[in-house]
C-alpha cells in the first residue's frame, strides 16, 4: 500500500514570495483627480517620465511602465524614497513636475514645464529643464543647475554647486557652509541675494578666486571662500556688509539694512544702501546712488552720476563729471566737484558747493542757516525767496554766483 503523494508547494511559495518582494521595491505611479503620483520605493529607482504621442509614459523599472493620457494630467509629484534614486524627466513633458529628493544621493532632471525640486538629505545633483524652475538645496553637498530660463535657486548646507546657466537667474543663499560653494549666474542678467542670512556679510567681487585661478568672484565672510562668478545684481544681508564689486560691468547693488560698506568699480551701477547710515563709491561710469534713510557718505567718481541722500544728515559728492545731487530730508552738505552739476538741496539745512565750473544749485527753504557757494565758473543759484521779507538775502550765506532766480 503506498501513502499518498504530498503536494509539491514549495514552488508556489517562491513563486508568491517573489511576487510580494517585487510588489514590495516596485515605485508606483497613480492618477488622482488630476495629478500624477509617483512614490519611490527604499532601494535605488531609476523612474523616467516621456511623452509618446499624446500620452505620458512613466517608466518605474526596467520591467515596469504606466501610460496615462497626457490631457487628464495637470500635475507631476514625485516622491522619492531613501535610496540612491534616479529621476528624469524630457524636455516633451510641459506638466508643472515637483519632486522630493528624500534621503539618499538622487540624480534629478527635470522636464519642460515650471518645475519644483527639494532635493532632500544626501549629496544630490539637480538639473533643471526648460521651464522656469525652482531648485532647493538641503543638507549634503548639492549640484544645483538651473538650465534655461529664469530660474530660482536656493542653496543649503554643505559645500553647494548652484549654477543659473542660461536665461536671468535669482540664486539665494541661505546658509553659510565649513568648506567653499560656488555660485555661477551664468549667461543672461542674474541676481546673488544674501537677504536670509542672519549675519553681515563680505563681498569681493574683483577677480580673485577662491579656485586658485585668476577670473571669478571671492566671497569672504565667517566661512571659507566662495567663488561667484557672472552676477550683475548682488543682495547684502539685513547686517552690516561690505560690498566690494569692483569687477567691469553694469552692476546692481543693494545693501539693504544695516551699516554697509559698498564700493562699485568700472561700469554704469545701480547702488542702494537700505535703511542706515552707509558708505558708498560708484566708481567710474554713469551711476544711480541712493543712500536711503540714514546719515550717508555717497560718492558718485567718475561718470555723470544721480546721487540721492535720502532722509538723514548726508554728504554728497559728485566728483568728475556733470552730475546730479539730491540731499533729500536732513542737513545734507553736497558738493559738485568737477563738471557742470546740479545741486538740490531739498528740505533741511544744507551746504551746497558747486565747486569747479558751470553749476546750478537749488535751495527751496530759502537760505535760512543754508550755505550756497557756486565755486569758480558761471553758477546759477535758483533760491525760493518766499522766507524773506522783501526779497531780502543775508549775502554772506550766498557765495560764487554770478546770477540767480
Amino acid at each position: 500500500m503506498h501513502s499518498p503523494k504530498r503536494p509539491h508547494v514549495s514552488n508556489h511559495y517562491g513563486i508568491s514570495e517573489s511576487l510580494e518582494a517585487r510588489r514590495l521595491y516596485a515605485a508606483s505611479a497613480t492618477l488622482t483627480a488630476g495629478k500624477l503620483n509617483i512614490v519611490g520605493t527604499t532601494v535605488a529607482d531609476n523612474i523616467v517620465v516621456s511623452k509618446s504621442g499624446t500620452n505620458l509614459k512613466v517608466k518605474l523599472s526596467a520591467t515596469l511602465t504606466r501610460t496615462f493620457a497626457e490631457s487628464a494630467v495637470s500635475s507631476i509629484s514625485v516622491a522619492l524614497g531613501s535610496g540612491n534614486d534616479k529621476f528624469a524627466s524630457d524636455n516633451t513633458v510641459l506638466k508643472p513636475i515637483t519632486v522630493d529628493g528624500s534621503a539618499g544621493n538622487d540624480t534629478i532632471t527635470t522636464g519642460g514645464g515650471n518645475d519644483s525640486v527639494r532635493s532632500g538629505s544626501g549629496n544630490d545633483s539637480v538639473n533643471g529643464g526648460n521651464g522656469k524652475d525652482t531648485l532647493l538645496g538641503a543638507d549634503g553637498n548639492d549640484f544645483l543647475n538651473g538650465n534655461a530660463a529664469n530660474d530660482l535657486i536656493y542653496d543649503g548646507a554643505g559645500s553647494d554647486s548652484c549654477y543659473g546657466s542660461a536665461g536671468h537667474d535669482y540664486i539665494k543663499v541661505e546658509t553659510g557652509a565649513a568648506s567653499p560653494d560656488i555660485y555661477d549666474g551664468g549667461a543672461g542678467s542674474d541676481t546673488i541675494s544674501y537677504s536670509a542670512r542672519a549675519t553681515g556679510v563680505t563681498i569681493r567681487d574683483d577677480g580673485i578666486a577662491a579656485d586658485g585661478t585668476s577670473n571669478g568672484v571671492t566671497q569672504v565672510s565667517t566661512e571659507k571662500d566662495n567663488v561667484m562668478p557672472n552676477f550683475e545684481t548682488f543682495i547684502g544681508t539685513q547686517y552690516k556688509d561690505l560690498l566690494l564689486i569692483l569687477s567691469v560691468g553694469n552692476h546692481s547693488v543693494s545693501g539693504l539694512a544695516g551699516r554697509n560698506d559698498i564700493t562699485t568699480g568700472a561700469g554704469n551701477d545701480t547702488i542702494t544702501g537700505g535703511d542706515d547710515s552707509d558708505s558708498i563709491s560708484g566708481g567710474s561710469g554713469n551711476d544711480s546712488v541712493s543712500g536711503g534713510a540714514g546719515d550717508d557718505f555717497l560718492g558718485g567718481d567718475s561718470g555723470n552720476d544721480t546721487i540721492s541722500g535720502g532722509a538723514g544728515a548726508d554728504h554728497v559728492y559728485g566728483d568728475n563729471g556733470n552730475d546730479i545731487l539730491t540731499g533729500g530730508e536732513g542737513n545734507d552738505v553736497l558738493h559738485g566737484d568737477a563738471g557742470d552739476d546740479v545741486l538740490v538741496g531739498d528740505s533741511g539745512r544744507d551746504s551746497l558747493y558747486g565747486d569747479a565750473d558751470q553749476d546750478r544749485l537749488f535751495s527751496f527753504d530759502g537760505l535760512w542757516n543754508e550755505i550756497v557757494d557756486g565755486g569758480t565758473g558761471g553758477d546759477v543759484a535758483v533760491i525760493d525767496f518766499r522766507p524773506y521779507p522783501n526779497n531780502f538775502v543775508p549775502a554772506d550765506l550766498l557765495t560764487g554766483i554770478e546770477s540767480f532766480h
